[in-house]
């Protein structure tokens, strides 16, 4: 016996008993699986275990981790690297599922998920009401102790133990993560034509300076972990809301063929509600009064966020909406009045749906809790014509400010300073993967949460494919032959970046999307 692990033990089964002996006795904690959220202290069968990763949610879903839910419950675990599949087997029963993918198979039949099961530093995550139900579970919550039981479904009885010829492979647990292969940039980094002019194949009349024919405006450019890229765009010629034209929500996917980008949403009758003003009447608030300014991808959330303003003087000025995969309200600003520019503020999105956002306009940072209400955290560290953006890592907030130069952490006690950026100029940025990049027109920065840059970039190593990338055949079209000239990176040319490293950006000038492809 190893007498030096028992108090560890004796120390976690008090641990479970103090979170979870409230409700234990009742549920009959000896023949089922206690957890509670956010805490990686539970019972299995009434012995204390130690979770890998504490069960979190994810918009109203119950996440936990595979390797727990899969032992505890008798499934053999199958794992699919190239597919990136995840097979559940009990019996008669298998559950198949994809990492990032909202649908699953029940013994070879399609369901929807609500929340998809994701990888996190090595430790796979599954929808745990899904999962537990498909193999004969019943699940109670307590919300005051925020407490999960698993009970067998009182016609199967207790799930067989997994013979030990048959222990369950999966990806490396988070203590162990695998290493990830060192990657080489191209020499010469090349750039793909991925969709077309919208008015190519027309003839365009040149007066002075200025062209006829239709001209797209792009706000803002996002990309997910789905291998979608995501645009707001606006078009002056198209009606829509008087001096910004109409407002569209658009999106590539990087493995359908086709030179035009699919619409995800237009503005509607969605994007209106009621509300009561401050006597107390109610006021109609109509979607032509919203302009949408930025795009936003929670990652934590699986869900598209826009923050825009309104332009109804009786209505507070910022508002922010999930537009996918529902329109919904999500959160409003408390002032009214002047906010310029609401495209420059920081907009985060956390995993449990909590949001933090900022009006430099007025130099306020805000959180909203799960209620929509706005709570004010302090001011912000910059001016009123600076920009953010922001990226989560562990569950911390992230910030890089255009105007400081400055890399800080944000959160309930307002915005720490991390380190400063040495870059004369930061024209355009964003943040994916951890990181974050800057552009100054030249070159292309990336920036590591200590505020240290690094060349990720340069665009006069550029080589430019002809014609438009098909996904699909993975050639050339040449029926649509293009030369774009030399790109820049800055305001006019917005961009983000994939979970592959590759650079998406919009071409105002020759009004297309490209793809600069920064590794093989």
């Amino acid at each position: 016996m190893d007498y030096k692990r028992i108090p560890a033990l004796a120390l976690l089964g008090a641990a479970v008993i103090g979170l979870l002996g409230g409700t234990a006795g009742a549920a009959g904690a000896d023949t089922g699986i206690q957890l509670r959220l956010n805490d990686t202290a539970a019972l299995r069968n009434g012995q204390p275990v130690a979770l890998e990763t504490p069960p979190e949610l994810m918009g109203s879903t119950t996440m936990v981790p595979l390797r727990f839910i899969s032992e505890a419950l008798g499934a053999a675990v199958e794992w699919n690297g190239t597919a990136r599949t995840i097979t559940l087997k009990q019996g008669e029963r298998t559950i198949r599922l994809t990492v990032d993918r909202a649908e699953a198979e029940v013994d070879g039949q399609t369901a929807v998920l609500e929340q998809p099961a994701f990888i996190r530093s090595g430790t796979t995550l599954v929808p745990l009401r899904f999962v537990a139900e498909q193999l004969h579970q019943d699940v109670a919550y307590d919300a005051a102790t925020k407490t999960i039981t698993l009970t067998p479904a009182a016609e199967q009885g207790t799930p067989p133990a997994l013979p030990p010829e048959k222990k369950p492979t999966y990806p490396p647990p988070r203590e162990a993560p695998a290493a990830e292969p060192v990657r080489q940039k191209l020499e010469s980094p090349t750039v793909d034509n991925l969709t077309v002019d919208p008015n190519a194949g027309k003839v365009k009349q040149v007066y002075m300076f200025a062209t006829t024919g239709v001209k797209v405006e792009v706000h803002s450019v996002v990309s997910d972990k789905k291998d979608h890229v995501y645009v707001l765009q606006s078009d002056k010629n198209s009606g829509g809301i008087i001096g910004y034209g109409e407002f569209k929500i658009l999106k590539y996917d990087t493995n359908v063929p086709g030179l035009a980008m699919s619409l995800v949403r237009s503005l509607d009758q969605k994007f209106s509600f009621t509300y009561k003003d401050d006597k107390g009447t109610s006021r109609r608030f109509d979607y032509g009064k919203f302009v949408p300014a930025r795009l936003h991808y929670s990652e934590g959330t699986g869900k598209l966020y826009v923050m825009g303003e309104s332009i109804d003087p009786e209505y507070p000025r910022i508002l922010m909406y999930e537009v996918y995969p529902e329109v919904k309200l999500t959160a409003v600003s408390p002032d009214k009045g002047t906010n310029y520019h609401t495209g420059r503020n920081l907009f985060t999105v956390l995993s449990d749906g909590s949001m933090f956002y900022t009006d430099l306009y007025h130099q306020s940072f805000y959180s909203v809790g799960t209620d929509g209400a706005s709570t004010f955290l302090g001011s912000t560290p910059t001016d009123t014509s600076s920009e953010m953006v922001s990226l989560v890592k562990d569950g911390e907030i992230y910030v890089l400010d255009k105007s400081t130069k400055a890399v800080y952490k944000a959160g309930p006690k307002g915005f720490e300073l991390q380190g400063k950026v040495e870059l004369e100029k930061m024209k355009a940025m964003t943040a994916s993967g951890g990181f974050f990049y800057a552009a100054d027109g030249v070159k292309v920065y990336q920036i590591n949460l200590k505020g240290e840059a690094s060349v990720y970039l340069a665009l006069d190593k550029l080589t430019y494919n002809k014609g438009f990338y098909n996904p699909q055949t993975e050639q050339y079209e040449d029926q649509y032959p293009n030369e774009p000239g030399k790109l820049t990176v800055d305001e006019a040319n917005l961009f983000t970046v994939d979970e592959a490293g590759s650079i998406y950006l919009f071409d105002n000038v020759a009004q297309i999307m490209r793809r600069i492809n920064v590794y093989p």
